[in-house]
């Protein structure tokens, strides 16, 4: 049985997590994709990919048992043209490969988990990346999907933004410790929420699979963020309407810092 939410009277049941670790190259199978089954109690991995096309992700994406609940590793909600599409991506992809585009509120946090814990990683997002997050949103939205920042707007079909460095980052990991970091996912887990691994795979067989693992991140993200409809405290929706959201891991010492921040750079943020 799956968790159950409320959204305007009506009763949502959230069965299957994807995590999706979008890559800005189409070069190779860079895309991680992590699927996750809720299986009341604990949250199941029961397969691992790589992928390359936007097609093959869709088709990942579709072939799922509803309701889905869909955990991108990318930006979501940046104003962009309307004209982009793929062709135009992977030309940008060669020509302007260390462009980048910026959310006053990452830099900010990124500057403290880098001072506190070492970690790397995007304060700021590769346009690339980003213009292939916009395609792949217009083409999910265009089937139903609803891009979400709370639990109680959970539907069938619905994503959200997550970002496996920060999630680690705010959990005291930084980005080398990775592997130590989903280990423990499968073992004692964080926060209340493991995985059991149903993939027929040795967690081993992932150890240098960095796209597989960010991707297994962003799973539980989607987990926990899942979950925190039924306990209080659980996530942090961090951003705006303008720059969107992302959906990250909850401690106290995160609650205090974005208490103290200054709110023109935070913008808003909701603990769940």
């Amino acid at each position: 049985m799956g968790v159950i939410f409320y959204s305007g009277g009506e009763t949502s049941v959230i069965n299957t997590i994807i995590g999706l670790d979008l890559a800005a190259t189409f070069q190779k199978k860079k895309v991680g994709v992590a699927v996750v089954k809720n299986l009341g109690d604990v949250f199941a991995l029961t397969s691992v990919q790589l992928l390359k096309s936007t097609d093959e992700i869709l088709d990942s994406v579709q072939n799922a048992e509803p309701p889905v609940l869909l955990a991108i590793d990318a930006p979501l909600k940046l104003a962009l043209s309307d004209e982009t599409n793929e062709s135009n991506i992977q030309n940008m992809e060669t020509q302007w490969p260390m462009v980048y585009t910026y959310r006053p509120w990452e830099y900010l946090i990124f500057e403290k988990l880098r001072k506190e814990y070492g970690i790397s990683g995007r304060p700021f997002s590769s346009l690339t990346i980003t213009y292939r997050a916009q395609v792949l949103r217009r083409l999910v939205e265009k089937g139903g999907w609803k891009l979400i920042s709370s639990p109680d707007q959970m539907t069938g079909q619905c994503f959200t933004e997550v970002f496996p460095n920060l999630t680690m980052g705010i959990l005291g990991f930084a980005k080398q410790k990775r592997w130590e970091f989903v280990s423990n996912l499968f073992a004692d887990g964080y926060c209340g929420i493991f995985l059991s691994n149903e993939t027929g795979k040795q967690l081993e067989s992932f150890i240098d699979e960095e796209d597989v693992l960010d991707a297994i991140i962003c799973a539980w993200t989607g987990a926990l963020f899942a979950r925190s409809t039924n306990q209080s405290k659980m996530v942090v929706c961090l951003g705006d309407n303008k720059y969107g959201f992302v959906i990250c891991p909850y401690t106290p010492e995160l609650e205090s810092f974005l208490a103290n921040s200054p709110t023109d750079l935070i913008y808003s943020h909701n603990i769940l």
